[in-house]
């Protein structure tokens, strides 16, 4: 297990603008403590990708420095790193079987054949591999070749693991059940690891901590349940789960929260107010699984669109001029709804989180 330490790392890529250059990470600071899980999740183009390529050795830092248990590996070359990544596509040797794959880092280390072969016997076996070792990668199922690169970077015995998407190319039931097995490998290994994804589903079932980025800052950190609950932004809210986002007024304050009034129902609000917002227009966050609703042939809202996802119905409808959602998962108790039909929101009974002012965010955690 190793800790990382990211000090005031920027990375920027050349432009076809002559003295120009594009801005991928931004004067970094970020430690991750050994044996996390740390996931950064963000859009396309927000630096993660970058992030785990200048830790790996694969990109040149422009400026600051990179720090593994204390010494500097900046500037040292990928072989001398100590650091296991695993590639989207998986990256196998296509003319070597399954064995030699995984055997590979091994072998350029000059280990010995008996100690080669123990360490990854026992890696096969962990990974439920030892069945495919005389196969070639192309023999295998996308699952399979997942374990293999899996194996290939484990058995070296790495300080530090990077996953870069390392589940995209499969498909949906098969890319949760190899989510559930990488982290149960992770921490059984205690591998202090960093695991890339723009998929929230993963970053909310994967991680010890969540990062969230956008044009190369970061925007939030804390655990998945955290960061979902109470959103620092806007952006962060709606990227990480659904959220709806409604203007309000802060109209009534008490020890533990207050009330706000939005498009003339009264939401209650179970988090320090700060007095000065007072009467103030803010933003407030409902998660639609959250939403207190009852059908009614009255009802204040129409339903737009109701969008069948199985295991919930989603009812999507504007409220105060702003885009709203829904999500019911006793539809089946409740009864569907379909669109054209009235209901009314009891936003006393739904859970509010008021957003805090926007402020610049400072690239360090």
């Amino acid at each position: 297990m190793a800790t990382v330490v990211f000090e005031n790392v920027s990375k920027v890529f050349p432009s076809s603008k002559k003295g120009e250059g594009v801005m991928a990470v931004r004067d970094l600071n970020l430690i991750v403590e050994e044996g996390e899980l740390l996931t950064l999740l963000g859009p396309s183009g927000c630096g993660k990708t970058t992030i785990l390529r200048m830790l790996a050795g694969f990109e040149p830092v422009t400026d600051g420095k990179i720090f593994l248990d204390g010494v500097d590996i900046t500037s040292k070359p990928v072989n001398t790193r100590g650091i296991g990544m695993v590639f989207q596509s998986y990256a196998l040797f296509p003319h070597m079987s399954v064995y030699d794959n995984v055997a590979y880092g091994l072998m350029i280390e000059k280990l010995s054949k008996k100690e080669i072969e123990k360490r990854v016997s026992d890696v096969m076996d962990l990974m439920a591999i030892s069945q495919f070792a005389d196969r070639a990668p192309n023999q295998l199922s996308g699952g399979q070749q997942q374990r293999v690169a899996l194996a290939r970077a484990v058995v070296t015995e790495p300080s530090v693991l990077l996953l870069d998407e390392p589940l995209s190319n499969l498909d949906a039931q098969l890319r949760e059940q190899m989510r559930d097995e990488l982290r149960r490998i992770q921490q059984r290994l205690g591998i202090t690891s960093l695991y890339v994804t723009h998929d929230q589903s993963e970053a909310l079932a994967i991680s010890d901590e969540v990062i969230l980025l956008r044009d190369g800052i970061i925007q939030q950190r804390g655990s998945a349940e955290y960061i979902y609950q109470y959103p620092d932004s806007e952006f962060v809210a709606q990227f990480l789960g659904k959220a709806s986002i409604l203007s309000g007024k802060l109209i009534g304050q008490y020890s533990n929260g207050g009330e706000v009034l939005i498009d003339g129902m009264v939401g209650k609000i179970f988090q320090p107010i700060d007095e000065s917002r007072m009467g103030m227009p803010v933003k407030c966050v409902v998660r639609p699984e959250n939403v207190a609703f009852n059908a009614s042939p009255e009802g204040k809202y129409v339903i737009e669109q109701a969008v069948f996802q199985g295991l919930y119905v989603e009812y999507r409808m504007t409220i105060g001029g702003e885009r709203f959602a829904i999500v019911d998962h006793d539809y089946l108790k409740n009864g569907a709804l379909s669109a054209g039909d009235r209901i009314d929101i009891e936003l006393e009974r739904t859970p509010l989180w008021i957003l805090p002012e926007a402020k610049d965010k400072v690239n360090a955690f």
